[in-house]
């Protein structure tokens, strides 16, 4: 089981992300296209592989997070191209893994209740949906890469989103945190399966205050059973990115997680 980190946010370079992981013995960088650094850097001939080569550390990358693969083909193409672009600089450098999230789509509150037009719309959308990241994946199978979905927010109609993805083969990160805070529903999904197709945990905790779930809290923190997932990531061979956002909160986060 490897161990990683992402893009902190209070960096301004791939050099200050690299030599952090470094020092605190992570074994790999998740890139993230949302921040204009990341971005700039990917099409920089040379400097990520110089990275890679000075730090000794293996590299994921993680798409914009509101990208939607099952929207209208003209919107998701938009998208194949962006993802074709940064994909195929960051696989020349040895990308590991994409990873994307899946989203609830579109939303429409009637009297205060949210209604999901993909939940409406559902053989359309999930053919879609199929369709694009069967390319996506082809595109990343063809590079050496592996195309991991990651469950964001995870509503109810979703739970036949998940089942058909799988029945299609795909692979999957799955996000603890996300999971604690859309009321275990993912889990439920995947605990069915033996958390079959799951490649990388994203490992974060949640706690209440005032009502309110609040997530990527320090390891320990909070109510999730981060041993629980360790124990599984370990059985099945996934790798975990310690998904906290700033370098103290790493840090505590990865001395608690070795320890468990």
């Amino acid at each position: 089981m490897k161990i990683g980190m992402p893009i902190l946010y209070s960096f301004d370079s791939l050099l200050d992300n690299f030599a952090f992981a470094s020092r605190g013995g992570f074994d790999f960088v998740e890139l993230n296209l949302n921040f204009s650094y990341c971005r700039k850097a990917l099409l920089e001939k040379g400097l990520l592989g110089s990275l890679i080569k000075k730090y000794g550390l293996g590299i994921t990358l993680h798409f914009f997070d509101e990208a939607d693969f099952g929207t209208y083909d003209e919107v998701a193409e938009s998208y194949f191209i962006l993802l074709e672009r940064y994909l195929l600089s960051a696989a020349a450098e040895g990308l590991k893994t994409l990873v994307v999230h899946l989203i609830e789509g579109p939303v429409v509150t009637i009297s205060g209740v949210k209604n999901y037009v993909y939940e409406k719309e559902f053989d359309e959308y999930i053919s879609r949906l199929k369709r694009t990241l069967s390319r996506v994946e082809r595109l990343c199978r063809e590079n050496k890469v592996a195309l991991a979905l990651e469950n964001s927010k995870t509503v109810p109609y979703m739970e036949k989103t998940y089942a058909a993805l799988q029945h299609e083969g795909f692979s999957f990160t799955f996000d603890i945190g996300h999971d604690e805070v859309c009321g275990n529903l993912p889990r439920k999904i995947f605990q069915k399966t033996d958390f079959r197709g799951v490649k990388e945990f994203h490992i974060h905790d949640v706690k209440s205050e005032k009502g309110m779930k609040k997530d990527h809290v320090n390891l320990g923190d909070g109510k999730v059973d981060v041993a629980y997932y360790k124990r599984v990531a370990e059985r099945i061979g996934a790798d975990c990115l310690l998904e906290l956002k700033c370098a103290a909160d790493l840090e505590n986060s990865l001395a608690y997680f070795k320890k468990l």
